[in-house]
C-alpha cells in the first residue's frame, strides 16, 4: 500500500485549487488535517479541523475552544460537515474556506486536486496522509450509534468486511447530518482492524464544554473502544468497541456498551491491507524505542492524550495527532485546554518533522517529541525533550496486503536503458505495417515464436544474453544493445498473421504511425428528428383558506358551503366585496410543514426548583425571510425515549420579515409566548423550529423563563 505523507500551504484566493502531482500509484484515500497556523510552532486557542475523502465522498469536523476569555462566554464551538473533506473557521466558527478532493488520472502516474470554495487569503499549513495502490480499496461513510449493542454500519462497496477502519465522532452531534452548535466542543479518534472473529481498538477523546463558572475540560484514552462520548459530568456518555462476532456482510458492527444519546460516527474503511493497532507507551529518558510488528509498514498514524494510560475520564483536554510515510515523511499537530481555570487557556501546535508532540501544560511548552526513526518489521521512535512520564499513545500500521520487496534480474540488462513508467502494463498487438520505418526483413518462415536467427542480420550486433526465468519469456527488440541493419528481401510471413509488440519496453522505439481507432457508434438518427416542444405545466393547488383570519366580514355568495371552506384558485368569485385579510397560514397541498430539532440544547428543568413562580413563558429571537409565512418555535420535552409536546405551551411565533438579522436592520424579532406551567417533576426540555417548502427562517436563539 504506497502512502505519502506531507504538508502543503493552502491556495489564497483567488487561487481556489491546488495539486499534489506525479504520484506512481493510484491514490484510493486521504485523511486532511490542520490547526489553521501559517507556521509551525505554538499559536493561542485550541483548533483542530479534520476529514477523510475517497475522492468521492468527504466527511470532516471543526473542533474550537477560544482562548483568553471568561470560561462563563461563549468559547467552544463545534462542527461537522458530509460534503466537504476539511473546513477552516475562525475561531468563532465562521467558515473561511472548504475543499473537496478528486483523484486523477495524469499520464502514467495520478494526481490529487482540491478545489476550495469558499476560500480565503491565509496560506495555512494542511497536513495529508495519501493511501494507494493496485490492490487497496477505500470507501468514506458515517453513520449513527442508535441504542446499546449491536449496531450494523453498512459500507455498500462490495468489498465485504474492512480490514482497518480509522473513525470519528465529533462532540454533542447526534444525527447523521450537517451540524453546527456551541454547546461544547471535541471530537474521538479511534483506530479498529478486523477480522470479527478478533478485532482491535484504540480510542482517543477530549472535550471542552461552554459557558461554565471555572473552564471544564476533559480527556480519555483507551485500547477497548473505537468510539467515545464524554459527558459534562466527566463521565463517559456513550462507547462503543468493534464487535466480536458478527459483522455485516459488506460492512462492520460496533458493540455499543454505553449508550445516553444518539452520536454520529464517520469512517474511512480499508480492505487488502496489512493491518497492525495497538498501544505503547514513551520511554522515560532520550532514545529510540522499537514497536516489533509482523511487517513492515508503509504508513502508521498515531494519537496521544498526553497521559499515563488510564481508565477513567481525567481533567484537561489534551489530542496529539501525527502521521508518517517514511523517516523524512512525517509530522502532527497537538490540541489543548487546560481545565479548572476562570480565564480559558487554549493553545496549538503544529510540526512538520516530528509525529508526536507532547504537552501536558498550561504555558505551553513541550513535553516530549517523537521523531519516528524504523519503518522495518514494525516501527521504531526516537524521543526527547523533559521525559519522566510514560505518556501512552494509540497506532494503527498499515501495508498493502501482499506488498514485499520485488526480485531483480541484473544480468537481463545488457546497458542501463531508460525506461518509462507506465501505471499498467498491457499487451498491445501491433501490425507490422503500422510501423512508418519498417525494417525490411529476410524472407525466412516466422514461427509462432517468433523465433530471430542472428544471421539474417547484415551486421553484428551485440546482443545481451538474458537470463531466462521461468514461463518462457521471448526476447524483445529492447534487449539489442545496437541498431542493426536488416537485408530487404520481401517477407511472406506464415503462421500468425501479427506479431505482440510492447512499444514502451523500447529505449529508442522505432517511429509508429498513429492509426485512428473508431468506435461504431449505434445512433438511431429517427428519434432525432426535430427538438420537440415542450407545454408549459401550470400547476393547480387546492388553497385552504381560513375565514375567521378574516379581518371585516365579507358578504360571501350563495352557495352552501359544508365542513371547512375549501375554495380554488378563484376564490374572489365567491367574495361579493374585497375583505381585507390578516396574513392567513396558506396550506398548499404537496407542500408539508415540519418540525425539526432546534440546535443541540436541552433544558433539564424541575418547577420544584423555582418556589418563587410556577409560571413560564418561551422567549426568543426569531424571524422569516417570507411575509405569511412567521418563523415558529415550540417547546418539547423528554417522555421515556420520544420527545413530545409540553400540552399548554404556546408557539413562540415572530412574523417579523427580513433577510437580515436584528443587528443590521435595528428592528427587534425578540418575542414572547403567554405563560404557561411546566409538567411537574425534572425533565429535559428542547425546541423544534417549523419548517414550510419554500420559505427561510432564521432562529438566533431561545429559552424557557420563569413569569416570576
Amino acid at each position: 500500500m504506497p502512502a505519502t505523507k506531507g504538508t502543503f500551504t493552502k491556495p489564497i484566493s483567488p487561487t481556489n485549487t491546488n495539486t499534489i502531482a506525479g504520484l506512481l500509484y493510484e491514490p484510493r484515500a486521504i485523511i486532511l488535517w490542520t490547526n489553521s497556523l501559517t507556521a509551525g510552532g505554538f499559536g493561542t486557542s485550541a483548533l483542530l479541523s479534520a476529514g477523510f475523502s475517497d475522492g468521492t465522498n468527504h466527511r470532516s469536523f471543526v473542533a474550537i475552544d477560544r482562548d483568553a476569555v471568561g470560561a462563563g462566554t461563549v468559547h467552544t464551538y463545534q462542527r461537522y460537515q458530509k460534503t466537504v473533506a476539511l473546513t477552516i473557521t475562525s475561531i468563532t466558527n465562521s467558515i473561511l474556506a472548504s475543499c473537496t478532493v478528486a483523484f486523477v488520472p495524469s499520464g502514467p502516474n495520478w494526481d490529487v486536486v482540491f478545489t476550495w470554495s469558499p476560500n480565503d487569503t491565509t496560506a495555512n499549513i494542511i497536513h495529508y496522509l495519501i493511501l494507494g495502490g493496485a490492490d487497496m480499496r477505500a470507501r468514506v461513510g458515517s453513520g449513527v450509534m442508535s441504542a446499546v449493542g449491536t449496531n450494523n454500519f453498512t459500507i455498500g462497496w462490495g468489498e465485504g468486511q474492512p480490514d482497518a477502519l480509522f473513525v470519528f465522532s465529533p462532540a454533542l452531534v447526534n444525527a447523521d447530518s450537517d451540524s453546527n452548535h456551541a454547546i461544547a466542543s471535541g471530537v474521538s479518534l479511534g483506530f479498529g482492524k478486523g477480522p470479527a472473529s478478533a478485532p482491535a481498538n484504540g480510542v482517543s477523546s477530549v472535550r471542552c464544554d461552554n459557558v461554565e463558572s471555572i473552564a471544564d475540560t476533559k480527556r480519555y484514552q483507551r485500547p477497548t473502544a473505537i468510539v467515545t462520548s464524554l459527558s459534562a459530568t466527566n463521565n463517559i456518555d456513550t462507547e462503543a468497541r468493534l464487535l466480536t462476532g458478527t459483522w455485516p456482510g459488506d460492512g462492520f458492527a460496533l458493540d455499543v456498551t454505553t449508550f445516553v444519546l444518539s452520536r454520529a460516527v464517520a469512517y474511512l474503511a480499508l480492505k487488502n491491507v496489512d493491518v497492525a493497532v495497538g498501544q505503547g507507551v514513551a520511554r522515560t529518558t532520550a532514545g529510540a524505542q522499537a514497536t516489533a510488528l509482523p511487517f513492515s509498514p508503509e504508513a502508521i498514524v498515531l494519537t496521544s492524550f498526553c497521559d499515563t494510560a488510564r481508565t477513567g475520564v481525567r481533567p484537561s483536554a489534551r489530542l496529539s495527532l501525527g502521521a508518517a510515510s517514511a523517516l523524512t515523511a512525517e509530522g502532527g499537530t497537538w490540541y489543548g485546554s487546560t481545565d479548572a481555570v476562570s480565564t480559558v487557556q487554549a493553545d496549538r501546535h503544529g510540526d512538520a518533522s516530528n509525529i508526536l508532540n507532547i504537552v501536558d501544560n498550561g504555558t505551553p511548552t513541550l513535553n516530549a517529541t517523537a521523531n519516528v526513526t524504523g519503518l522495518t518489521a514494525g516501527f521504531e521512535l526516537t524521543w526527547s525533550g523533559t521525559l519522566g512520564t510514560l505518556y501512552e499513545f494509540n497506532y494503527i500500521a498499515l501495508r498493502e496486503a501482499g506488498a514485499a520487496p520485488g526480485t531483480v534480474l541484473p544480468s537481463l540488462l545488457s546497458n542501463a536503458p531508460v525506461l518509462p513508467a507506465p501505471a499498467h502494463t498491457r499487451t498491445i498487438s501491433i501490425l507490422p505495417g503500422l510501423l512508418s520505418n519498417a525494417p525490411s526483413l529476410s524472407a525466412p518462415t516466422l514461427s509462432a515464436t517468433a523465433t530471430v536467427e542472428p544471421a539474417l542480420l547484415s551486421n553484428a550486433p551485440v546482443l545481451s544474453t538474458p537470463t531466462l526465468v521461468p514461463g518462457s519469456i521471448s526476447t524483445l527488440p529492447a534487449v539489442l544493445t545496437n541498431t542493426p541493419s536488416l537485408f530487404s528481401p520481401g517477407v511472406t510471413v506464415a503462421g500468425p498473421g501479427e506479431q505482440t509488440v510492447q512499444p514502451p519496453l523500447l529505449v529508442n522505439p522505432p517511429i509508429l504511425s498513429t492509426p485512428t481507432l473508431a468506435l461504431t457508434i449505434s445512433i438511431l438518427p429517427v428519434l432525432l428528428t426535430n427538438t420537440p416542444t415542450i407545454g408549459t405545466v401550470v400547476l393547480v393547488r387546492v388553497i385552504t383558506i381560513e375565514p375567521s383570519l378574516l379581518a371585516n366580514a365579507p358578504s360571501l355568495a350563495a352557495p352552501a358551503v359544508e365542513g371547512a371552506l375549501t375554495v380554488d384558485v378563484e376564490v374572489t368569485l365567491l367574495l361579493l366585496n374585497a375583505p381585507i385579510l390578516n396574513s392567513p397560514l396558506v396550506s398548499v397541498a404537496g407542500v408539508t410543514v415540519t418540525w425539526t430539532q432546534y440546535g443541540e440544547i436541552t433544558r433539564l428543568v424541575n418547577p420544584a426548583n423555582h418556589a418563587s413562580s410556577t409560571l413560564y413563558y418561551l422567549e426568543g429571537t426569531l424571524w422569516s425571510g417570507a411575509e405569511g409565512n412567521p418563523a415558529m418555535l415550540r417547546l418539547m420535552y423528554l417522555v421515556g425515549a420520544a420527545w413530545q409536546l409540553v400540552s399548554g405551551a404556546p408557539t413562540l411565533v415572530s412574523t417579523v420579515v427580513s433577510s437580515d438579522p436584528p443587528s443590521t436592520t435595528g428592528i427587534s424579532a425578540r418575542v414572547r409566548t403567554a405563560s404557561f406551567t411546566l409538567p411537574s417533576g425534572a425533565n429535559e426540555y428542547r425546541f423544534e423550529k417549523q419548517k414550510l417548502g419554500g420559505t427561510v427562517h432564521w432562529y438566533a436563539g431561545a429559552d424557557i423563563r420563569g413569569a416570576g
